[in-house]
């Protein structure tokens, strides 16, 4: 189920019927081989077997979760998947077309409830698994509050290098607070992630700038900064990860179970690249907001992490 306040005829996809969802059974999978974001041009086929899902995890003792109601009724998106069988086409589905991953409706844990939203990422290398929602048409252009429960299968040889699961990301903004104007076609990323394996698994704010007009594999506009915690993201439990983008004060923020972790304003701890001066500039809006996985490293293992009850709203969302 999932509750939807705002709707606008850019969040109905009709097209999405036609896009990467072929319903199996309870044991079968999702996977796309899509092209970019929206993932609606790929070759999708059921699977009996997920990708890398046995070299990925060893699964603790079935979860069921409970019965409990834990949806605002008057967020902008809620959703707990209890009346799904695929994802909701709210969502459109975005994986890499280097790997093969996925993502489907799951009764193997919840967080309340009997369902769950399972993405399996294959490692070895960058690649996405993500469902995305357009906010490109209401409030949450200008910021963006969420949050949700998040259940981290830990790889069978320990944290298994960064990931993200939560992105937003935007058009430039004409003017950077570090005076110099960047690539009207470049993007904005503001991500909720989780350092490597250095760190051990610690949760940190990420921003990065990207435009490849060179294919390369680098951004044109480097910046690639980064704000760590000392908080490690909990594995093999139930955890509510919250967060807050805001374009007018460049910021992020984020908690852990209603605990603040980071606050980021202008500026974080680093930069790989100086593109703009160490400033971490806003979106002029935000455009699309993608919950999941994505991966960057070639020694990135194969992962899984299970998603539940989550609320995406422009007012602060406290956890259950």
């Amino acid at each position: 189920m999932y509750i939807f306040n705002q709707l606008t005829s850019s969040l109905v996809r009709a097209t999405f019927i036609a896009a990467c969802v072929t319903y199996c059974t309870e044991l079968k999978s999702y996977d796309c081989q899509g092209t970019s974001i929206p993932a609606t041009t790929g070759d999708c086929q059921p699977s009996d077997t997920p990708p890398n899902e046995e070299e990925s995890e060893t699964l603790p003792s079935p979860d069921p979760g409970d019965n409990r109601s834990i949806l605002p009724s008057d967020a902008i998106f809620a959703f707990d998947y209890e009346q799904d069988i695929v994802i909701p086409d709210v969502f459109e589905l975005n994986v890499s077309t280097q790997t093969r991953g996925s993502m489907q409706i799951s009764s193997e844990r919840a967080f309340s409830g009997q369902k769950s939203v399972k993405f399996i990422a294959s490692g070895g290398g960058y690649n996405r698994n993500y469902m995305t929602l357009d906010i490109s048409n209401n409030v949450l252009r200008e910021q963006i509050y969420g949050r949700m429960m998040i259940f981290v299968v830990p790889p069978l040889n320990g944290n298994g290098g960064d990931f993200t699961f939560v992105e937003a990301e935007g058009n430039p903004s004409p003017t950077s607070l570090s005076g110099l104007a960047p690539p009207e076609t470049m993007n904005v990323l503001y991500r909720y992630r989780v350092a490597g394996v250095t760190r051990d698994g610690t949760l940190m704010a990420s921003y990065d700038t990207w435009i490849d007009e060179d294919n390369d594999g680098t951004s044109d506009w480097l910046t690639d900064c980064r704000s760590d915690s000392d908080v490690q993201l909990p594995r093999n439990q139930w955890a509510c990860v919250q967060w807050h983008f805001d374009t007018a004060n460049n910021q992020l923020r984020y908690w852990l179970d209603n605990e603040e972790i980071i606050d980021v304003q202008n500026r974080g701890d680093s930069c790989i690249g100086n593109r703009q001066n160490g400033v971490w500039t806003a979106p002029e809006n935000f455009n699309k907001l993608h919950l999941g996985i994505e991966q960057y490293f070639d020694d990135d293992p194969p992962r899984t992490i299970y998603i539940d009850d989550v609320v995406i709203d422009d007012s602060y969302l406290a956890c259950p």
